[in-house]
């Protein structure tokens, strides 16, 4: 039978009620030329005919904004669901890394709401210091002024300014993702709550002995003036030199070859260092030799940091240049001596004939020197990482500078022992060795930063003022001390000085951000969000700011609150190109997603995001993989519409439905499957594994089969109920769509102040294990493969689709049921006749296929090139054969045999004798074609 669905307009003239589809009805006499045609009047709700993102989802994000559907109760901490979202840099437009974390933690939000829980899904974003400032000053360049010309007070009004224009931006860019979080308790890093908690936390650190001032290593950015960051240093493979200079042992003809990147640095040296297993040097060891140029005589050490394999083996050491040096004179308490100054410019303990000079002139000068000398053996070509600044690319100098620093061993051993003791737990599990072991070699972390937009550190000196008895002498001067508090004091405390000056630095942003999940609730007022809220269920995150963000909010939370901040850790992977490499300008791979979202809408996009990916591994994307989700949720609304139309005037969402036949108790089983497997996986955090399964079932149980099989007698309560579920499954990875389509059950009426009936809200559906019906499934799954391969041979022979042919079937303990269904398999299959027969013998001039235990025989003589079929079914012998192996091959693994559940190993092996059946009636069958 063939259904066409005609228009209203098209039928308008037949005086017919309004608002009513036809169904025309065109039911064969013979097949397929002619028809005898019966219209059946179902009056039907119009739906659009295609589903088009940009004319809806501004809409519907209103109506989630205006029901306030993010927004949490706080009543009971027993119920509460809590994850605060990392906040996005307010200088940021959406990319693809926000994409993925706000896909998931919507996934994750919507599902934990639509369980009942009280959900806090906590939005803010991040004043980014150095990311905002330096935008802010270019923008001012542009208009020939610098920071400096405006003052301080000034350039800070001036970011804020820029801040709230583009903050509103990045909001609503959170929001096109379809995020339901809770916007009425935003906030911002730089805010007045967060900067009073950031300054009760300094304070309270610096009291407990946790942060101190000193001179250490710092990565050093010449161009910004400031330290920055470990994550804000981009390390990229450079061709340069190795440059192998001669060090003269003192008082000796004999010397040591060193090989160096950095020949300027060399003016800085103390010592050289050997590894002390390396024979070449063992003599040398306790030598002392000449520096060249500056003629100052330094050590020979022995060091087992030193790489052998590297250049000669023989290193300088200059610890106010280089991080691995700073440790090896520390530990051989060496002194250190800074010839590149905070300008990148030689300072004078470089020598007057270098002080001054570029970097870039410096070393020049250098070995053209050695050269001269004669110290300079060779250059050698040398490729080799070096580190640039992320915001300015300028390249970053390793600098003995005054900062702030955290003692972070105290808080790791902490840490460590609330992750022992089970307070938190990393998804995947892997990452928790590497959690471990940063843990354990933790350093302390530089928290100052030379910034003025940011939180300016509470801390100030007691200025250099005379202070006179009387007129003929200088009694004595303020006492220099250093006061840390939480408000601006008015006299120094120890001397009574009113003239105190307040440290320039700001903090590190990741300072801020560590105390984000508790600073957010209200702490450290002991607020009823922090009481209900805290900790957090789940902190979800990419796996790459693991050590810069996740380590440093379980320290300072453990330190702060006495909690861990969070009991669950999500880390997902990086975003990648189809071919796996990272997305960058350089390699012009990037995808914007807001392209993305205007060309495919938001919910191709949150599952290309979502399919195939698995915690904590990187994910390969492209723009084809979205076209293919766009397809899936065309494929969603025209089976939607199918229903709706099916369904007639006014469709009632049913809670449940009585099976009538096979198909029926099939799709009811595959169903209940599928909430039982699906809801498991999202317990698991498995959230691609849940979408692909509800995709899988949407797509090929309920639109290729189920649709199909039962078209002609629909059972439209059953309908209904699937498509209700479908709607409520689909949700938390394709809430635009889904919350379009429920609206059919649940009209939006502009006019009325009641709240609508959204889908958002609603409940999530209950599966039965007690209602998966194996022998069904079964029974089913041989009906489907005997269609699907009849379909197969039908295209692969070219056969007409309007000619009916005949099948025999050789089903085995399946023949009874089988006869029972050979009218549905016949119409499906376009089969004049089908014969089902327990066994038989082998069928010539047939086309023959071998499944499941079947023998499905279509004699197709006049068609049948037995050339062509042998080819055929040695393709088919080859798949068998194939994926025989890849069984073996799991059956050999004793890892698989001795660990997997019982019935899996049994449903392997059962697979390997129907496929070993297969391979042998295939051989069987080429033997009788020759």
């Amino acid at each position: 039978m063939i259904l066409s669905i005609l228009s209203e307009k098209r039928l308008s003239h037949l005086n017919k009620p309004n608002n009513t589809y036809f169904r025309h009805c065109l039911l064969p006499l013979s097949f397929p030329y002619e028809y005898n045609p019966i219209t059946v009047i179902l009056p039907v709700k119009e739906i659009a005919k295609a589903y088009i993102p940009g004319e809806n989802e501004g809409d519907i994000s209103k109506r989630w904004l205006d029901s306030q559907i993010g927004k949490a109760v706080g009543k009971s901490k027993k119920n509460a669901f809590t994850i605060v979202m990392p906040p996005p840099n307010v200088t940021g437009a959406l990319h693809l890394g926000h994409a993925i974390t706000l896909t998931i933690e919507d996934i994750l939000v919507r599902y934990q709401r639509m369980q009942g829980k009280d959900v806090l899904w906590l939005p803010g974003t991040d004043h980014a210091g150095i990311a905002t400032q330096n935008v802010v000053e270019k923008q001012l360049l542009e208009k020939g002024l610098s920071r400096e010309d405006l003052g301080r007070e000034r350039f800070i009004q001036e970011v804020w300014k820029w801040k709230d224009i583009y903050h509103k931006r990045i909001s609503e860019q959170v929001s096109r993702m379809g995020a339901s979080c809770d916007w009425s308790r935003e906030a911002f890093t730089l805010d007045t709550a967060r900067s009073e908690a950031v300054n009760h936390t300094f304070v309270k650190l610096y009291k407990k002995g946790l942060i101190y001032r000193d001179t250490k290593l710092v990565n050093w950015c010449p161009r910004c003036q400031t330290v920055i960051s470990d994550i804000e240093v981009e390390h990229r493979e450079e061709e340069g030199n190795l440059y192998f200079i001669r060090y003269f042992v003192s008082a000796t003809d004999r010397s040591v070859c060193i090989s160096t990147t950095r020949p300027e640095t060399m003016l800085g040296d103390v010592a050289v260092a050997v590894h002390p297993d390396d024979p070449r040097y063992k003599e040398f060891i306790g030598k002392e030799l000449i520096l060249p140029i500056v003629n100052r005589i330094i050590p020979v050490i022995a060091d087992k940091r030193v790489d052998m394999k590297f250049g000669t083996g023989a290193v300088k050491i200059t610890p106010a240049h280089d991080p691995l040096d700073a440790e090896i004179g520390r530990d051989h308490k060496l002194e250190s001596i800074v010839v590149i100054g905070p300008h990148g410019r030689m300072t004078k303990h470089a020598g007057r004939r270098f002080k001054g000079l570029p970097l870039t002139e410096a070393r020049k000068a250098v070995v053209k020197y050695l050269d001269d000398i004669g110290n300079l053996e060779k250059i050698v070509k040398h490729t080799h990482q070096v580190g640039h600044c992320s915001r300015c690319d300028s390249r970053i100098e390793p600098l003995e500078s005054m900062q702030w620093f955290v003692k972070t061993k105290p808080l790791a051993e902490k840490a460590l022992k609330s992750y022992k003791k089970g307070d938190f737990e990393f998804i995947p599990g892997r990452f928790e060795k590497e959690f471990t072991r940063w843990m354990e070699e933790i350093r302390d972390w530089c928290v100052s930063r030379q910034l003025w937009w940011g939180h300016q550190l509470p801390v100030w000196y007691c200025k250099k003022v005379p202070i006179w008895k009387d007129k003929r002498k200088q009694a004595k001067e303020g006492c220099q001390r250093v006061i840390v508090s939480e408000k601006e004091p008015k006299a120094c405390p120890h001397c009574g000085n009113l003239s105190l000056v307040r440290d320039a630095d700001v903090l590190d942003t990741w300072f801020s951000s560590g105390l984000w999940p508790f600073t957010t609730l209200g702490w450290p007022k002991n607020t009823k969000d922090f009481k209900t809220f805290y900790p957090n269920t789940v902190m979800e995150t990419g796996y790459d700011i693991i050590f810069f963000w996740v380590a440093r909010m379980i320290m300072l939370g453990l330190e702060m609150t006495g909690k861990a901040p969070f009991k669950k850790i999500y880390l997902h992977g990086l975003v990648r190109d189809e071919k796996g490499r990272k997305m960058s300008k350089s390699l012009g791979n990037g995808i914007d997603p807001l392209e993305m979202i205007e060309k495919y809408g938001t919910d191709a996009l949150r599952l290309t995001l979502t399919v195939g990916s698995t915690p904590g591994n990187d994910l390969k994307f492209s723009e084809s993989k979205i076209e293919g989700q766009r397809n899936f949720v065309n494929k969603l609304w025209n089976a939607a519409r199918y229903t709706f139309l099916t369904l007639g005037k006014n469709p009632k969402p049913v809670a449940q439905a009585t099976p009538h036949g096979l198909p029926d108790r099939w799709i009811l089983s595959r169903y209940n499957r599928l909430v039982v497997e699906a809801t498991e996986a999202f317990d698991r955090y498995a959230f691609g594994e849940a979408a692909a399964k509800i995709q899988d079932f949407v797509w090929h149980d309920f639109c290729d089969w189920y649709l199909e099989l039962t078209k002609e007698k629909p059972n439209k309560k059953l309908l209904s109920y699937l498509l209700v579920n479908i709607l409520r499954l689909s949700h938390p990875f394709i809430p635009f769509v889904t919350e379009k389509l429920w609206e059919n059950f649940y009209p939006i009426n502009p006019k009325s102040k009641a709240k609508p009936k959204l889908l958002a809200l609603d409940k999530w559906p209950k599966g039965s294990k007690a209602k998966i019906n194996l022998k069904v499934e079964e029974e089913m799954e041989v009906v489907l493969t005997i269609i699907s391969q009849i379909r197969s041979v039908r295209s692969e022979m070219s056969v007409e689709p309007g000619r009916k042919i005949a099948a025999i079937v050789y089903a085995g303990k399946h023949e009874a049921f089988l006869k029972k269904q050979a009218n549905e398999i016949k119409k499906l299959a376009r089969l004049a006749s089908l014969t089902v027969k327990k066994s038989g013998k082998e069928i010539e001039n047939a086309v023959a296929k071998f499944e499941a235990g079947l023998e499905i025989y279509l004699p197709l003589a006049k068609l049948l090139d037995p050339k062509v079929e042998k080819k055929r079914l040695k393709n088919d012998l080859t798949e068998a054969q194939q994926y025989l192996s890849v069984i073996d091959k799991k059956l050999a693994n004793e890892d698989f045999t001795s660990r997997a559940p019982q019935n899996i190993v049994d449903s392997e092996k059962a697979k390997k004798a129907e496929v070993e059946e297969k391979i042998r009636k295939i051989e069987e069958r080429l033997k009788i074609l020759g």
